[in-house]
């Protein structure tokens, strides 16, 4: 699908198409199927499955694009490595195609700025020039002048697209990574029409997090991570992250109080630590809208943990 492009429901002056005519329940049945191990697909197929009841040429055209598509790269699946392609970006001549045991060394000591998304040196923070090593699986992140501590082996990112429907509503798209891919995703139309961008993305954040809240307690069961610290989300929407991460935050946000004081439980609880995000770092803007192709590769591949060439 182009950039930006929505798929709008039939006017009374185009030709409606039938089973005889295209199997199009059939294809976005299969679709539907085929997204659980393909995210790259999820957007789309969001949009396809919205006109199951009445559909037209233009919806039959987009959904042999996605067909195209799929076989064109059914060569492409999740890659789970612990030391490829963590949420946090590492240099790519650090990464490797075998699994073996991510380190914190990984990040050479350096501290991960999310305002320009680059590493600076600990000497360019005073109080960290006498820091001891971090513990494996930790790094630095400087956070709009706040150093803190993550776990790089947990994450998620956290997206909305404000109004984008044909109806007004927007769409939420997040996804959670563990092992270097993701492990759980999700494009979903918005149930009611937010009244602004930070609504949106709150509603988005919130969804999100009720997911993640069952992975961090498999995966603690199952000691594959004892988790110490909260969980990083990262936010694109800075009115949303300071409404999100301070309870003292209501402007503008009171109509939506139960959900932000269920968020707010959330940190206080320790369970996740919102994060600024750029827009060009946002992996989960791949659920929210088509992008680009460019873009579109590059989040795909980060999804997918696919090392370029």
């Amino acid at each position: 699908m182009k950039p930006n492009s929505v798929l709008t429901p039939p006017t009374p002056e185009e030709k409606l198409l039938y089973k005889g005519d295209f199997p199009y329940r059939k294809v976005v049945g299969a679709l539907l199927w085929l997204q659980n191990v393909r995210p790259d697909i999820s957007q789309t197929v969001r949009q396809l499955a919205r006109h199951c009841l009445r559909y037209s040429y233009p919806h039959a055209e987009a959904a042999i694009h996605v067909l195209k598509y799929v076989y064109a790269t059914r060569h492409m699946n999740i890659a789970y490595s612990a030391s490829r392609g963590q949420f946090l970006p590492i240099d790519s001549a650090l990464r490797t195609t075998d699994l073996n045991q991510y380190l914190s060394s990984d990040y050479g000591g350096k501290v991960y700025k999310t305002v320009d998304n680059t590493y600076v040196d600990l000497d360019h923070y005073r109080v960290l020039r006498h820091a001891q090593p971090l513990s494996e699986g930790l790094a630095r992140v400087d956070d709009d002048d706040k150093l803190i501590e993550i776990d790089t082996r947990l994450g998620q990112y956290t997206d909305a697209s404000f109004q984008s429907t044909f109806d007004y509503k927007s769409v939420s798209g997040y996804c959670i990574f563990y092992a270097g891919a993701v492990v759980d995703w999700g494009s979903q139309t918005q149930t009611i029409v937010a009244s602004s961008t930070m609504e949106s993305e709150l509603n988005a954040t919130h969804r999100a997090v009720t997911q993640l809240v069952p992975i961090r307690t498999l995966l603690e069961e199952l000691h594959e991570i004892a988790i110490e610290l909260p969980t990083v989300s990262f936010e694109d929407n800075k009115a949303c992250k300071l409404v999100l991460n301070s309870s003292r935050r209501r402007k503008g946000a009171r109509h939506i109080g139960r959900a932000l004081e269920r968020a707010h439980q959330w940190v206080s609880a320790g369970v996740v630590q919102y994060i600024s995000c750029g827009t060009k770092e946002m992996v989960a803007d791949i659920f929210t809208k088509p992008l680009a192709y460019d873009l579109f590769k590059t989040f795909r591949d980060r999804m997918l943990n696919v090392v370029s060439d």
